[in-house]
């Protein structure tokens, strides 16, 4: 339960958002999250607060747009936890502060990328490049809306690559699952010989057939085995996910387990959660309506790829270009005192990878709710119910 409110977004000294509206939760029953962590900002586009807050008020997204030089952002998300044993989560239901963060091992840049983090150049992909008939086009359109999105070639299941796996796809950092075609990941599922359970009682997991009609909570495979790779072909580049970066291993009742979060649904398309970010940098171009993608380095890299100097946050040009001033034109609310915010492009700042993996979201299927699950804490939160596009935040009431 909340409201709409208004305030002074400061992402650093250099970098801040007049008059942004967000939405403020002022009671909820009970909701799990990193410790020192105050709320979740969306980057996405306009068309997802109206769905989920029936506002249209500018975005973050909208409104960073005009302060920077170069409209373009990126993210490189490690696999480094960097919270630590019981401080890694609080329940905000309860008073104090968590210990927060032991370390910074994630980034994300406002106004450039930052090439040390990837090996190669960055590849292109414009976004709604929809396919099909008109009423294919609409459910992609629909499916993709708001999000930063690209169009996949096809999937490959080791080098075997699946019938009619075509389709569009959108990245979403909030989301700690890899959830695509029930077709696609079925298959995915049988060649991998996936164990699935019913976590309805986390304590006590119980094996179920991974293709019952009623569904599954959890995928998991033998940590020690194989596993055929999960690959997606968009523009003819390939963007390869191997047992490291789509495994979780997990401490149960019944022992470790190698948890794979992904996840089938009847959607027409792909959302590339955190185990697709794990592997893959990738920038967000605004004035060109793309996504950029290439491998994440193995080790930090000084390798420079000329076609991407230009928003190098390492180019004294890309640091030093004047900024552009906020014209306003875009916005419903415009600053009371009427300033101008000036930003140079690069600013970077830095972020934990646990703040996109804390709270892992289950679409129990049939008679099952959606349900918020904890891998670490093996809870569900049954007070929270979710559709599987919305907000990881409660729904405002």
């Amino acid at each position: 339960m909340g409201q709409l409110a208004k305030d002074v977004v400061h992402l650093s000294d250099k970098l801040v958002i007049e008059d942004q509206v967000f939405a403020q939760i002022t009671s909820f029953h009970h909701y799990e999250t990193c410790g020192n962590e105050e709320g979740r900002i969306g980057l996405g586009f306009k068309e997802v607060s109206e769905v989920f807050l029936l506002t249209k008020y500018p975005t973050p997204l909208t409104n960073l747009k005009d302060q920077l030089t170069r409209a373009v952002f990126s993210l490189y998300l490690d696999k480094v936890n960097d919270y630590s044993g019981e401080s890694q989560y609080k329940d905000i239901d309860e008073s104090g502060s968590g210990s927060g963060a032991s370390s910074a091992n994630s980034e994300i840049v406002f106004g450039g990328v930052d090439q040390k983090y990837y090996d190669g150049c960055l590849t292109w992909h414009r976004m709604n490049q929809f396919d099909g008939d008109e009423q294919q086009r609409a459910e992609e359109a629909e499916f993709v809306s708001g999000y930063w999105n690209f169009r996949l070639d096809k999937v490959l299941i080791g080098d075997s690559e699946v019938a009619d796996s075509s389709g569009m796809a959108f990245v979403d950092s909030g989301s700690s699952f890899l959830m695509g075609p029930n077709k696609v990941i079925n298959e995915f599922i049988k060649q991998n010989k996936f164990v699935c359970y019913d976590m309805f009682f986390p304590d006590e997991p119980d094996e179920i057939d991974c293709f019952s009609s009623f569904g599954y909570d959890l995928i998991t495979i033998d940590c020690d085995g194989a596993l055929y790779s999960l690959d997606f072909v968009a523009g003819g580049k390939k963007y390869s996910l191997d047992k490291g970066d789509i495994t979780i291993k997990m401490n149960t009742t019944i022992g470790e387990l190698c948890v794979v979060p992904v996840l089938g649904h009847d959607e027409p398309g792909w959302i590339l959660g955190d185990s697709f970010l794990n592997a893959n940098y990738i920038a967000f171009d605004l004035d060109n309506m793309q996504v950029g993608l290439a491998p994440l380095a193995t080790d930090i890299s000084d390798d420079i790829c000329r076609n991407d100097w230009s928003v190098d946050i390492t180019n004294e040009d890309v640091v030093a270009a004047a900024p552009k001033k906020k014209t306003g034109s875009e916005s419903e609310l415009e600053s009371e005192s009427g300033r101008n915010v000036a930003l140079i492009a690069g600013v970077t700042v830095a972020i934990s990878a646990s703040v996109f993996l804390v709270l892992i979201l289950l679409a129990r299927r049939g008679k099952r709710r959606y349900q918020r699950y904890d891998y670490v804490s093996g809870k569900f939160d049954r007070h929270v119910n979710l559709a599987i596009r919305e907000t990881e935040l409660p729904r405002m009431i």
